[in-house]
């Protein structure tokens, strides 16, 4: 990479700091922060959610595409049945230039919490994420073991630094279980990592990414809670039923993963 490159990609992220002002409001009112351990604090829930952050964001969320996707599901879902969980990792600027454009203390963190979160019997996992978390995200799928690839619902990446060298594909992730969201103009979704201000926009789609995943939710939920929707999901469950504060209306329940839960009402 040349120095006017990485320049633009420092100069880029740095523009980034006064979104963290509205995203201290969200954080005062309640909604995910730029730190989320949801998972580790709480354990299992009905659905976890897996997120890795982009270089330079701070905590282990972030603060461009993360809090708004998980605030969106649990809008949904209500809050009490979405475990929100960061990858910890440096986020360093130095480890996107790694061969496979992530860090690997963070593909290390990520296949971790996913083998935990497939430990749950009756939870449901969606994943992501953002620039370099996105690459993670790549990496730390193909690298899990194939049983606990198929318990994941769906995936989305913002921003995907690996657009172009994956051909827009997580092995072992369905197509129409994978979505990858990259604005207008932003140029690391072809195969750079220069930074223009179109990759410091996310927040905005985070409604957009969240919808996706609560799809993907309902979809296994009512095939039985595998990716592909071709294996059945474990009877039981150790998650225990939705908290009641969930979205009404928003489909027919059924069996699945859940074990008799449904995610849209009464069982």
């Amino acid at each position: 990479m040349k120095v006017a490159s990485i320049l633009t990609l420092l100069a880029g992220i740095a523009t980034a700091a006064p979104v963290a002002e509205p995203v201290e409001a969200r954080q005062l009112f309640g909604g995910v922060g730029m730190t989320a351990t949801e998972f580790t604090d709480g354990g299992c829930k009905p659905i976890i959610f897996i997120f890795a952050r982009g270089s330079t964001e701070p905590g282990n969320f972030g603060f461009i595409a993360g809090p708004n996707t998980a605030d969106t599901l649990k809008e949904i879902f209500g809050a009490g049945n979405v475990a929100v969980e960061g990858v910890d990792y440096p986020a360093l600027l130095t480890t996107n230039f790694l061969p496979s454009g992530g860090d690997p203390t963070g593909v290390s963190d990520m296949k971790a919490k996913l083998q935990k979160a497939a430990n749950c019997e009756g939870s449901i996992i969606v994943a992501g994420g953002y620039s370099q978390g996105a690459a993670i995200t790549h990496e730390a799928i193909e690298g899990s073991p194939a049983q606990v690839v198929e318990r994941i619902a769906g995936v989305v990446t913002f921003g995907d630094t690996q657009k172009l060298q994956s051909g827009g594909k997580i092995k072992g992730i369905p197509p129409q279980n994978f979505k990858i969201i990259c604005a207008t103009g932003d140029l690391v979704c072809s195969g750079t990592l220069i930074i223009t201000v179109a990759h410091l926009t996310y927040s905005v789609d985070g409604e957009d990414a969240g919808n996706f995943l609560a799809d993907r939710i309902r979809a296994a939920q009512s095939s039985g809670g595998s990716s592909g929707g071709s294996t059945g999901g474990s009877t039981g469950g150790s998650t225990g039923g939705f908290d009641g504060s969930s979205s009404e209306g928003l489909g027919a329940s059924g069996g699945g993963i859940l074990g008799g839960f449904s995610l849209f009402g009464e069982k």
